[in-house]
């Protein structure tokens, strides 16, 4: 049994790997983000042969980030009825957004819970399931539970912004 492992769509062969056994274990630590392909070859005592279709794989070993976040961190002035809007690095895996792996919380309120809406599977819109409180510095922090479809998790990221006064209470 031969298997060979070629980088990027049979450009370059990476690694050819003979056995003698029925059954084998690979293990190619250490390459690089990108696509491979491979085959396997199986010849028989008379070399008699027979070749798998070649067969593509994606290895992924780079953790989401946020590329940006909108209403950003640190503002002022939010509305009371702002959605968010996070734009990932890559693509997320849906069922890792959820209340579960984000909170939102005010100086003067507890935990707020929220809508995720998927607008593409990079970017996700969260909506509170309540009108925030006005002059109310908040934090929202989005944990390491949310993962890119390869089991990347994105690494504890909190952002704080503070909501608009009152139209009552301005002079």
């Amino acid at each position: 049994i031969t298997f060979s492992l070629y980088y990027q769509n049979n450009l370059s062969l990476i690694n050819e790997t003979n056995y003698t056994s029925l059954t084998s274990f690979i293990n190619f630590s250490g390459l690089v983000d990108t696509t491979y392909t491979y085959n396997v070859t199986v010849r028989d005592r008379a070399n008699n042969q027979n070749r798998t279709e070649i067969r593509t794989i994606s290895t992924d070993a780079t953790a989401p980030r946020i590329l940006a976040i909108n209403p950003a961190g640190n503002s002022s002035g939010i509305p009371i009825l702002t959605n968010f809007t996070i734009n990932f690095s890559e693509n997320i895996t849906n069922t890792t957004l959820s209340n579960i792996n984000f909170i939102l919380v005010g100086s003067r309120s507890s935990n707020i819970t929220a809508a995720f809406i998927y607008n593409t599977s990079n970017q996700t819109v969260i909506v509170p399931n309540i009108a925030l409180s006005f002059n109310e510095t908040y934090n929202l922090t989005l944990k390491a539970g949310i993962t890119d479809r390869a089991g990347n998790n994105l690494s504890l990221t909190s952002f704080n912004f503070t909501t608009e006064v009152s139209p009552f209470d301005r002079s």
